[in-house]
């Protein structure tokens, strides 16, 4: 089988490199053909066109009086000389035949000579005897020029019709040798296919009933290999060794599907437990998300209590600052008033001693009026009054200094009670001032736990939505379950199609 396909192969070959070596040469000829002929043709061409119109230009020169005239016909004269020098320029580079370069050569010998006369019939000016006898020079230098390019233009064509046969005869050589060459790969590839049919069929044959009984699901009987080399032996060698592997897989497909549904049965029931706890938790979850909402609430509402505990501990221990200033300035008053009750016990001392004095010395005037007879008796009467009413004020400032004295121990007693007061008050403002750091504490310490209960909050709702999603996927995960064994079930079914003995 082999040395056929060889066979067919290097006739291929062949064929193929007949056909590339006739193509090869066909481009060539349509490359000078489209290519470097076509240029030569075109550039013949528009030469010969240059002289004929430049000729014409230069005889009007010649014969015109009007200035413009001459001017414009002189100007485009110059551009079309200046593209026949560019033309000859690259006709030279394009021409590679010896009768190409000969008919160029002779060509631009008489393009000097037709450029030299044509110089001579411009230079005539107005002298017409010149002028026609220039221009009949120049008319006759113009025919040579004219037939000469004329020839090289018929040359180009010539050679354009000979590169054209020469591309047509190799198309037509391709044609034949294709053709040729086709017939007898196909003769070849005919007796081939034919050899190789046979060759091929019969082991075919035999291994198609093979694959037919596996296909029916027997793989009870095994297919004898064959001892060859040929492609059919080896492929029969493979296919029983495929029979064999197909044989194990089965088995072990067979065995795997029963564990399968086995699994997918207890993963259902797991997948069912599952989903009645899930679904419990969901609503435990349900109802303690709803009880952190009610102590979410609570704390804040605590919260709120407690700023407003707090600003009340604060106008308290404002109020009780404002009762302690006014206590400490009415000890300060009570102990103006001690001093001043001091000072006036002080003043009635001084008076009861002036009043003592005043009665000793009465008693002792009365004592010298007495002595005194008739004449001390109204200074005695005098000295009685003064003595009486020494004595009224003595008892008036002994009254007074009694009262002092009561005064002095009251104001004490209050000056007493008032410290004791301002102490208290102090210790009041301490109070509330603590009461009030507390307060304080207790709203920042309500605050943050209902910040903290409100992020457990949310955290309960998430975990309640996710328990959700958990029982969704565990319905998923049943139904996957259920399917799964079902899918099983089938495997089972279908494995158990096929015979392993």
């Amino acid at each position: 089988m082999a040395l056929g396909f060889g066979v067919v192969v290097a006739l291929m070959l062949v064929v193929l490199g007949a056909v590339l070596a006739l193509i090869a040469r066909a481009e060539r000829s349509s490359e000078e053909l489209v290519g470097v002929q076509a240029e030569r043709l075109a550039l013949a061409h528009e030469w010969h066109q240059n002289i004929q119109v430049n000729s014409q230009r230069a005889l009007a020169i010649g014969l015109t009086r009007d200035a413009g005239l001459e001017r414009t016909f002189a100007e485009r004269m110059k551009a079309v000389t200046a593209r026949t020098s560019e033309i000859q320029k690259r006709y030279t580079e394009l021409e590679t035949t010896e009768g190409g370069r000969a008919g160029l050569e002779a060509l631009g010998g008489v393009r000097q000579r037709y450029l030299d006369q044509r110089k001579a019939l411009l230079a005539a000016g107005d002298d017409s005897a010149r002028v026609a006898e220039e221009g009949a020079r120049f008319q006759q230098v113009t025919a040579e020029y004219i037939q000469v390019s004329a020839q090289m233009l018929a040359f180009q064509q010539q050679r354009q019709r000979e590169i054209s046969a020469r591309a047509v005869s190799a198309m037509e050589e391709l044609r034949a040798t294709a053709i040729v060459v086709s017939i007898v790969a196909i003769v070849a590839a005919v007796a081939m296919g034919w050899t190789l049919t046979r060759g091929i069929t019969r082991p075919l044959a035999t291994l198609q009933a093979a694959a037919r009984r596996i296909a029916d699901g027997d793989l009870a009987q095994p297919l004898a290999r064959a001892a060859g080399e040929a492609e059919t032996d080896r492929l029969s060698a493979e296919i029983a060794h495929m029979q064999q592997a197909l044989r194990s897989l089965v088995g072990q497909v067979h065995e795997v599907a029963e564990s399968i549904e086995v699994a997918s049965r207890e993963v259902a029931a797991g997948n069912a437990d599952l989903s009645a706890r899930t679904e419990s938790t969901a609503s435990s979850l349900e109802a303690t998300a709803s009880t952190m909402q009610t102590l979410t609430e609570t704390v804040r509402q605590t919260a709120e209590s407690a700023r407003n505990a707090d600003a009340l501990a604060r106008s308290a221990g404002d109020v009780a600052r404002s009762g302690g200033g006014v206590v400490d300035q009415l000890v300060r008053s009570m102990a103006e008033i001690e001093r001043s009750s001091r000072r006036v016990a002080e003043i009635i001392a001084t008076i009861d001693g002036i009043a003592f004095q005043t009665n000793i010395l009465a008693l002792n005037a009365a004592v010298e009026a007495a002595r005194a007879g008739e004449q001390g008796r109204g200074f005695a009467v005098v000295a009685g009054e003064v003595r009486l009413l020494a004595q009224r004020s003595a008892e008036a400032a002994r009254e007074i200094k009694a009262l002092i004295d009561d005064s002095v121990r009251e104001v004490a007693s209050g000056t007493r009670c008032a410290g004791d007061a301002g102490r208290s008050m102090a210790e009041i403002v301490a109070a509330v001032q603590r009461v009030g750091e507390v307060v304080d504490g207790i709203s920042a310490t309500t605050a943050a736990q209902s910040e903290g209960i409100g992020g457990v909050n949310v955290a309960v709702v998430q975990i309640e939505q996710s328990t959700q999603q958990n029982a969704a996927l565990v319905e998923e995960s049943t139904a996957a379950a259920a399917s799964l064994r079902e899918q099983a079930r089938k495997l089972t079914t279908l494995v158990g199609g096929f015979r392993l003995a």
